[in-house]
């Protein structure tokens, strides 16, 4: 199942946010773990990580969490970069779900 609605996609990353699911961003041979933050009316989806990001030009990005027992993944643009700690990303304009696992409670 895919998710294609902008308010569809909006609510989902927002109960990810709410959620604090661990996200992996991909930009090129850039790998960085952080955490989603909200959706806002303004189409931007906030990625924040606690290492500090090397100044770098990144257009595209890719973005992989588990959210729910299900993986997902969206391909996005670069907005901005606040203080190498915080992106601002475009809303992506699919939502893909990969795979299903079973999330065990640990």
């Amino acid at each position: 199942m895919d998710l294609r609605y902008p308010a569809e996609i909006d609510a989902h990353l927002t109960y990810a946010a709410l959620d604090a699911v661990r996200a992996v961003l991909t930009a090129g041979d850039l790998r960085i773990e952080g955490t989603l933050d909200m959706a806002d009316s303004f189409g931007r989806v906030t990625f924040r990580t606690s290492n500090a990001l090397p100044p770098r030009e990144v257009v595209g990005a890719h973005v992989e969490y588990i959210f729910e027992g299900q993986r997902w993944a969206f391909t996005t643009w670069l907005i901005s970069a606040e203080n190498h700690r915080r992106w601002q990303l475009q809303r992506p304009r699919i939502v893909h779900a990969l795979e299903t696992q079973s999330i065990q409670a640990a």
